[in-house]
């Protein structure tokens, strides 16, 4: 039954919207539901009554626990990232500042899969979240959202080993403990992570329309500055920055404790609302869950994902902001803010960012990546792009309409990638409608 859903998603999927008209898809789900009545309700319901909490716990070959807060797995989960395939938005920091302070008010019920081996050491975290999304439950990454990558934490030698029947059998077991629950709908998934295959790609996967780039560092910062950035740009930046140190004091280096980090971010969060404002997209930093978020990450002294404010300031105005994150050997720009007035003439957001890259390389970090989103500035590293897929299939029949309109939607984002203007006008006139709501 389920494998026959996600043959015929893939089918709608692959066929495109011209192909898939409203006759042959109603056929196909009146086929493919004639066929589940034909089945036994065993095989067809994946629901608590068909199978409880507390049995059947080894699935594919890993005993999996379910839990509804990370703080049950905190001294392992943060002892496991050390070492483990991630990213810094499955750090335990990440994850469970967003369970205080966004989960709920985001409709998102954190559900974390913990999988052990045989001998009981943790094998991945797969940190997920129950939504309601077109009137459907659903299973998501938490955050995802919010964050540069939805992934799991996985041991080196397990993800190698996750193929596309773990996967399934372990999202098939989580949708039997919760009634209702009938599709999956993950997002901005990396292809491959830290030379390691993910083990999502091997289940079915759709482009993404978000994209995202990385370039290499080398220890000595003058060396890679010199041979990526042109000898023009860096003559011009060096000549603002020259003109701008004659006529102001300018400042520019990292908010070195919790009280400075807020004082930065504050600059940070009036200037993006700004910004966001004149490009007519939506500001979720207005959202005072998301505020929240922030100054809670922004406090804590975290060792193994740190949260940096870079910045620079002229006299007493902060001219930029650039909000990075360490994590492993990486440094990740999150976010980045930029004065309004006068000062931009004086590039303070590259100068910031090349404060950034530089503090990246003295710490360090083998790879710095640019986060999602294009930008004149990411363009000049020179870098490579980040291949992302989303995952959007059913877990039960009544997740298939759902399924199959995430994926058409999904399509329409990858193909307004090719027509800029309308998708300004989409964006515009759904800002438009958020506001009259």
């Amino acid at each position: 039954m389920l494998r026959g859903m996600l043959d015929f998603v893939c089918l709608l999927y692959s066929a495109g919207a011209s192909a898939s008209t409203p006759e042959r898809a109603r056929r196909a789900i009146l086929a493919i539901l004639r066929k589940d009545q034909d089945q036994s309700a065993a095989q067809t319901h994946l629901s608590p009554a068909a199978k409880p909490l507390a049995e059947a716990r080894n699935v594919a070959g890993y005993q999996l626990e379910l839990h509804r807060a990370p703080e049950r797995l905190a001294t392992e989960w943060r002892d496991f990232e050390v070492t483990a395939v991630g990213t810094p938005f499955q750090s335990f920091v990440w994850i469970s500042a967003w369970c205080r302070n966004v989960a709920s008010s985001c409709g998102e019920e954190p559900l974390i899969v913990a999988g052990r081996d045989a001998q009981g050491k943790l094998a991945f975290i797969l940190p997920f979240a129950i939504v309601r999304r077109l009137g459907t439950k659903m299973l998501t990454w938490l955050a995802q959202n919010h964050s540069g990558y939805g992934f799991g934490l996985y041991r080196r030698d397990v993800v190698k080993t996750l193929d596309a029947d773990a996967v399934r059998q372990i999202l098939w077991y989580v949708a039997a403990q919760y009634r209702g629950l009938a599709a999956v709908h993950f997002i901005k998934q990396p292809l491959d992570w830290d030379g390691a295959r993910n083990p999502f790609a091997a289940i079915q996967r759709q482009p993404c329309s978000v994209e995202v780039s990385a370039f290499d560092l080398k220890p000595d910062f003058q060396a890679l500055y010199s041979a990526t950035i042109s000898s023009k740009r860096r003559a011009d930046q060096r000549r603002v920055l020259n003109q701008l140190r004659r006529i102001a004091d300018v400042e520019i280096g990292v908010a070195g404790n919790a009280e400075e980090r807020l004082e930065m971010y504050a600059a940070f969060r009036a200037q993006k609302t700004r910004q966001l404002a004149e490009l007519r997209e939506d500001n979720c930093f207005a959202d005072p869950a998301i505020d929240a978020f922030y100054r809670d990450i922004l406090t804590q002294e975290d060792e193994h994902a740190p949260i940096e404010l870079n910045f620079m300031r002229v006299a007493h105005e902060v001219a930029a902001v650039d909000i990075v994150m360490r994590f492993q050997h990486r440094t990740y720009g999150l976010n980045r803010s930029i004065a309004s007035g006068e000062l931009r003439r004086y590039a303070p957001g590259r100068q910031v960012n090349c404060y950034s890259v530089e503090r990246a390389c003295a710490l360090g970090s083998y790879t710095y990546d640019l986060g999602p989103g294009v930008a004149a500035y990411k363009d000049e590293w020179k870098g490579y792009p980040i291949p992302l897929f989303t995952t959007s299939s059913p877990l039960h029949a009544s997740g298939l309409p759902a399924a199959a309109l995430i994926l058409v939607m999904t399509r329409g984002e990858a193909l307004l990638k090719n027509y800029p203007r309308i998708r300004r006008t989409v964006r515009a006139v759904h800002h438009r409608l958020r506001r009259i709501r």
